[in-house]
């Protein structure tokens, strides 16, 4: 198992966020950071996979998406 990032959730987001805005290059955003553009890749390939599902429609959640939906529409 890798050791734990010592960045937050937050400063990668911030990071990608910089570099897809065009803010920042990459090699900016790594050379501010102290990190190497593998690890940059890797938070934009993390990123760019949490936002397409995010924005997948509701028929292509999986069957237990759609179980926990049901059972928190049925405590609320």
């Amino acid at each position: 198992m890798g050791r734990r990032s010592p960045f937050t959730k937050t400063q990668k987001r911030d990071a990608v966020l910089a570099v897809l805005s065009g803010k920042q290059t990459v090699s900016e955003v790594c050379r501010e950071l102290g990190i190497s553009a593998s690890t940059f890749a890797r938070w934009r390939e993390q990123a760019l996979a949490g936002l397409e599902d995010a924005l997948a429609d509701k028929d292509d959640r999986t069957g237990r998406e759609a179980e926990l939906e049901r059972k928190l529409a049925e405590a609320e």
